[in-house]
């Protein structure tokens, strides 16, 4: 059994301790994240693709390029509506409105939420079973599950301070969170 994980920093594992490590591939990730700890219960085998910082460009145009076929699942999580990409010539450089003020110049909420639907449809037409997260507090999509939300019931992830990224508890919840909703979904079955 194979899963597949593609997202930002949440699946990546940002800011989990720097002193636990396995090494995939030749990549370094940390064993406590959630994509690791999914695939730990179901005995599956993990390829994960996610990037710290990265859009839902990213997120689509390196999906596509897997095949479907070679896995059992797709959890994706989707981003935050505001980042984007582009290619410089030579390689695909991440645009958000941090790192491009004049970002501001030409983004709009209804773009983003464009993006977001495009990605989300692009996506679900090219796996045979696919779930989707996401971190966007006022996503417009269909998710599985919201790991960000400014909605009553909120899901409280336990995190790190300061930071919105989950730590080693806030992972073991969320991995918890997808493990329930695929055995409530029978996909294994």
């Amino acid at each position: 059994m194979k899963i597949y994980f593609n997202g930002c920093s949440w699946t990546w594992g940002a800011k989990l301790s720097k002193e636990k490590k396995i090494h995939i591939d030749g990549k370094v990730f940390h064993p406590d994240r959630f994509s690791t700890k999914v695939c730990e219960y179901f005995n599956a085998e993990e390829v994960n693709d996610s990037m710290c910082g990265v859009s839902n460009h990213y997120i689509v145009r390196t999906s596509l390029k897997r095949n479907p076929d070679d896995y059992d699942l797709a959890i994706i999580q989707l981003t935050v509506k505001s980042r984007n990409e582009y290619h410089d010539g030579c390689t695909w450089k991440q645009l958000t409105t941090r790192n491009n003020p004049k970002y501001y110049d030409f983004y709009s909420d209804e773009m983003g939420w464009h993006d977001e639907y495009i990605s989300h449809k692009l996506l679900s037409q090219h796996f045979n079973k696919c779930i989707f997260l996401s971190i966007e507090r006022q996503t417009k999509v269909k998710v599985d599950l919201q790991l960000r939300s400014d909605k009553k019931p909120r899901n409280n992830y336990s995190r790190f301070e300061n930071n919105s990224h989950p730590n080693e508890e806030g992972h073991i919840q969320i991995a918890s969170d997808i493990i329930k909703i695929i055995n409530e979904k029978k996909i294994f079955i």
